[in-house]
């Protein structure tokens, strides 16, 4: 495999996130979260013989190449403020404000409830 499309990349997301849900519950906290996207994307690696390790162990982040404005979620209903007048990110603050990121904080099942940026095609 080269590259994610962004079909693979969303696909990915939402697969990987639900995954999360259902082994740690909807509001797990930011080190299990972690560890568990780089596990889950580590081992989607060697399965799918994806030679190279996921940015951020986030599929969303391997497909934009870090350019958050590429990104195919908009994650600004779950942004207090965000980094950007241009974007929100997953890295923003959570609009519940205990000063952790979205990707961190926010239930996982707003995460995944948010809708694609049709700005990103």
């Amino acid at each position: 495999m080269d590259e994610i499309t962004k079909e693979q990349a969303l696909e990915l997301h939402y697969e990987m996130w639900k995954a999360m849900k259902d082994k740690l519950g909807n509001d797990c906290s930011r080190n299990d979260r972690n560890e568990f996207k780089h596990d889950w994307c580590e081992k989607w690696c060697k399965e799918n013989g994806y030679m190279t390790e996921i940015q951020n162990s986030c599929f969303l982040c391997e497909y934009c190449g870090m350019y958050c404005c590429k990104c195919p979620i908009d994650w600004s209903p779950l942004a207090l403020k965000p980094y950007s007048e241009d974007v929100a990110t997953c890295c923003d603050e959570y609009i519940r404000g205990n000063g952790g990121s979205i990707y961190t904080s926010a239930p996982i099942s707003d995460i995944l409830n948010l809708p694609k940026n049709n700005e990103s095609e």
